[in-house]
């Protein structure tokens, strides 16, 4: 069979389509255009708003060229004239205080001239004592204690302006010539025979206080040379022998550090040296010494009948304890 031909477009169909595409290119056109003069009249209006806004902060900013108005002061409280009563009170107040100045200013005045002729008073009755009972610049010394001797020695004098002369003085004797045997030391200090209390503070001993309250007069003070050793010793009178070995004993604890000064002038500790005392006998006296060396140098003490012997060695202790039980 013949096949049919496509019918003829009708020349208004391309047409209408032309037209129909020109509309909407022409609405496209439109909607940008209008897009357009928003986006336009939005940014005019943000510049308006910007503009509005400096104008604003100019306004609200000080400006430095302005002059600043001055205000008017104010007075706290305003001036008024015052009162009858009030005047009348303020020269009551300021006549009290010039009042109360006035009292204390005549008060003090008396007192100062009160005290002041009492201070003359006393002065001139002081005077007048002084005149009546005059004061002699040369007074009668009293009678010179003789020095105390427990046992016969021959005698050598040793004087002194204060008690510290008497270890110098000592160490003097020792490096000196001494003759074997006892010599007795005799002490004194401007005149006067050394006293217990000096000699302890001259020889530089510390002893306990109930012990030195025990001892009495003046020591005897002497030293023994024996081999060419020289050892001190001294014989002090006790008031009340009683209790005094128990004293001395319970001073050992400290002995040798309270009698350093006056032992040490005798000679240096050696190998035989020990830091306690023992117990020894001699013609029924007990004795307590502590040893310092083989050259028989140490503390050795005991209480005979009523009297406290210190001595540096056992040979002198044993001739002095000799010297006593023979007298």
């Amino acid at each position: 069979m013949p096949q049919k031909s496509p019918a003829p477009q009708s020349p208004q169909e391309p047409k209408e389509e032309k037209l129909e595409f020109l509309k909407r290119e022409e609405v496209r056109t439109m909607a940008k255009d209008i897009a357009k003069v928003r986006e336009q009249e939005s940014h005019k209006e943000r510049e308006r708003i910007a503009a509005l806004k400096l104008k604003k902060d100019a306004v609200l900013l000080p400006r430095p060229w302005a002059k600043q108005e001055q205000l008017p002061k104010r007075q706290l409280m305003p001036k008024r004239p015052l009162s009858p009563f009030e005047k009348v009170f303020v020269r009551v107040v300021v006549g009290g205080i010039l009042l109360f100045v006035f009292l204390n200013a005549a008060a003090f005045g008396f007192w100062y001239l009160s005290k002041r002729d009492a201070g003359k008073q006393e002065s001139q009755g002081a005077q007048q004592k002084a005149q009546t009972f005059p004061i002699s610049e040369e007074q009668t010394p009293g009678p010179t204690p003789a020095p105390v001797s427990f046992f016969e020695a021959p005698k050598q004098g040793l004087s002194l302006e204060s008690p510290e002369e008497l270890l110098s003085q000592l160490q003097n004797v020792l490096s000196g010539n001494q003759a074997p045997g006892f010599s007795h030391l005799l002490l004194n200090i401007q005149g006067n025979a050394l006293s217990a209390e000096q000699f302890l503070e001259g020889a530089g001993i510390a002893m306990p206080r109930e012990l030195k309250d025990k001892l009495m007069g003046n020591p005897m003070l002497f030293v023994y040379v024996a081999r060419d050793e020289k050892r001190l010793g001294v014989l002090f009178e006790l008031q009340d022998a009683q209790g005094a070995s128990l004293l001395l004993k319970s001073w050992e604890q400290t002995m040798e550090q309270d009698t350093a000064a006056f032992f040490e002038i005798m000679g240096r500790k050696g190998p035989a040296y020990t830091p306690f005392f023992r117990s020894s006998a001699y013609q029924g006296t007990q004795v307590r010494f502590q040893t310092f060396s083989t050259l028989d140098l140490g503390i050795v003490y005991s209480v005979v009948e009523d009297k406290l012997l210190l001595t540096g060695s056992l040979e002198s202790f044993e001739r002095v304890v000799d010297l006593l039980t023979s007298a």
